[in-house]
C-alpha cells in the first residue's frame, strides 16, 4: 500500500464526498494559484479518466473524453460531479471512519496511512486564507493542495450536518442549528474548513432550503449564503499577478 497511499487516501476521500473526478478545492485552488497553465491542466480539463503520464503532446482524445468535456464544460462549479447523498453518506462514513477516524490523523492500524497524513500535516500547517496577515508566500502555499489532520477532522462535522438537513424527520429548530453551524465554518476563515466545504460543494446541498416552510430557516439558509458570498465582494480582494486572494 505505500507506494500508493496518497491515492487510496484520495479515493477514499472521493467517496466520502461523493466526488467521481477532481476534488472542488483542487478544481478551485488551481485556477487561482497564479502560475502559468501547463499542457497537463489544459488537457486535464478535456480528458476523462486520464492517467498524467498519458497527458503529453501526443495525446489524442477519443469519444469519452469529447463527451465528457462537452458535458462539463456547460455546468456550473456546483453542479460538476459530485453525487452525494444521505443514502452515500450512510454507507461511506463506516469507510472513512475506519480508515481516517474523526480526529482525521488516520487510524492506527494503518501505519501507513497514519503517516501519510501526518507527514502532510507536519510538512505545511496552513493559517487563514481570509486574513490580512497572511503574506504572498502563505497564500502560494497554499495552492499545493495539501490536506491535513485539521481538514479531515473538519469535514466530518460538515457531512454530518448536510446529513441532519437531510434527514426526513429533522424539525425545524434542527434545520436552523445545522445551518448554524455550516454559516460559522465559513466565518472562522479557516483554510482547511473552506477547502471541506468547497469538497462537499455545500451551497448546492443548501439553497434549497431558501423554499424552506419555516421563515427562520430561510433566513438562516440567506445568512448562510451572505457569509460565502462574502469571500467574492471585489473590495475585499488584491490582485497578485494573475491570481486573486481574499486578504481582508
Amino acid at each position: 500500500m505505500a507506494p500508493f497511499v496518497k491515492e487510496v487516501a484520495e479515493y477514499i476521500l472521493k467517496l466520502y464526498v461523493g466526488e467521481e473526478y477532481e476534488l472542488g478545492s483542487d478544481s478551485v485552488l488551481r485556477r487561482t494559484a497564479g502560475g502559468e497553465s501547463t499542457l497537463k491542466d489544459y488537457l486535464r480539463g478535456r480528458s476523462f479518466f486520464r492517467k498524467d503520464a498519458d497527458l503529453v503532446e501526443q495525446f489524442k482524445s477519443d469519444g469519452a473524453d469529447k463527451a465528457w468535456h462537452l458535458e462539463q464544460r456547460n455546468l456550473s462549479f456546483l453542479d460538476k460531479s459530485n453525487h452525494w447523498s444521505l443514502e452515500l453518506h450512510q454507507e461511506a462514513n463506516k469507510i472513512y471512519r475506519d480508515a481516517i477516524t474523526e480526529s482525521g490523523m488516520g487510524q492506527s492500524c494503518y501505519p501507513v496511512l497514519n503517516d501519510y497524513i501526518s507527514n502532510v500535516t507536519n510538512s505545511f500547517e496552513p493559517s487563514k486564507i481570509f486574513s490580512k496577515q497572511m503574506n504572498q508566500l502563505s497564500l502560494s502555499f497554499l495552492i499545493p493542495m495539501n490536506r491535513t489532520t485539521a481538514y479531515y477532522n473538519e469535514l466530518g462535522p460538515i457531512t454530518e450536518c448536510l446529513s441532519r438537513l437531510y434527514g426526513p424527520d429533522l424539525e425545524k429548530a434542527g434545520k436552523r442549528c445545522a445551518l448554524a453551524m455550516i454559516r460559522s465554518v465559513f466565518q472562522t476563515g479557516s483554510s482547511d474548513k473552506i477547502k471541506a466545504c468547497l469538497d462537499m460543494r455545500v451551497p448546492k446541498h443548501i439553497i434549497h432550503f431558501l423554499q424552506d416552510s419555516d421563515s427562520e430557516v430561510r433566513k438562516e439558509c440567506l445568512l448562510t449564503l451572505l457569509e460565502i458570498s462574502k469571500g467574492l465582494q471585489d473590495d475585499d480582494f488584491e490582485i497578485i499577478g494573475k491570481s486573486a486572494a481574499n486578504l481582508k
